[in-house]
């Protein structure tokens, strides 16, 4: 057989399927310019690599939105996706059992479809971001878990990315597995890393054909991180106090709830003196 490297060839050009279900609930309000520039974000890189790879004219891409009802808001190739054009409109309530269950089964469906090329290989992908919990449609995660498990049997490459819950215990316990699931804190910064991550995660599964995974690093850039506590000599954080007496406490600093109270996290301030 020839090496395709060393003869310049280009490799055979593979068929993707990309599907991308974002929540657009009502929760997500104040991310909606995070959430419309994650997307552009994701979808740009997924279209580099495209190009990269010679797919262009073969790499497909339907996003969906899905708050109480769903709806696809794009569906063609994902080079003639004018990402200027993605306007999220976030309000209602979370239809995320049903949303996921048809997506996955639609991808079933073309991983398994026969085409005329059969030399042609064919990867789907699907990607889900919520905020939260099912809220709309079908009550309980069961036939959407038989579902994911069934994809991932038949080789569609499966993420799950989640705020306000632990995505990687949730993700697991859907059928994603917890490498293939992403926690991110929802606030618009994390949100857009959020979407590089699946995008980065999406461009090592679809090259290296493997469930995805993400990094540490882009695990933690997806989550919102405090900063160091300063701490004072006696170990106590300047900014933070647990359960407390006020006796305990220096005449230099004062609970924000006012002086005497005992706080639980309360912020504590230093005192000014003139």
């Amino acid at each position: 057989m020839a090496n395709t490297r060393s003869s310049g060839l280009v490799p055979p050009t593979e068929e993707v399927h990309i599907t991308a279900l974002i929540d657009t609930s009502g929760s997500m309000c104040d991310l909606k310019h995070a959430l419309e520039e994650g997307i552009g974000v994701f979808c740009q890189t997924q279209n580099e690599d495209a190009n990269k790879e010679n797919r262009t004219d073969t790499t497909h891409f339907t996003l969906v939105f899905f708050n109480t009802n769903s709806s696809i808001v794009y569906q063609g190739l994902l080079k003639d996706l004018d990402i200027k054009s993605i306007v999220v409109t976030p309000h209602g309530m979370t239809r995320l059992y049903d949303t996921v269950t048809d997506s996955a089964l639609d991808l079933i469906r073309k991983k398994t479809k026969s085409t005329r090329d059969v030399s042609l290989p064919k990867k789907c992908m699907l990607v889900i971001m919520t905020d939260g919990h099912n809220t709309s449609g079908t009550p309980t995660p069961d036939k959407m878990k038989e579902t994911i498990v069934e994809a991932r049997r038949h080789g569609v490459i499966c993420t799950f990315i989640a705020a306000n819950q632990d995505a990687q215990d949730v993700g697991d316990d859907f059928g994603f597995g917890r490498d293939g699931s992403l926690t991110f804190s929802p606030d618009p910064r994390t949100t857009v890393n959020a979407l590089r991550a699946a995008s980065s995660g999406a461009s090592r599964a679809l090259s290296q054909g493997h469930a995805p995974t993400y990094t540490p690093l882009e695990r933690q850039s997806s989550q919102a991180c405090s900063p160091p506590h300063k701490r004072r000599q006696d170990g106590i954080p300047d900014d933070f106090i647990g359960f407390i007496n006020p006796a305990d406490l220096d005449s230099d600093y004062t609970d924000t709830f006012g002086p005497g109270n005992v706080g639980f996290g309360r912020k504590r301030t230093k005192l000014t003196r003139s």
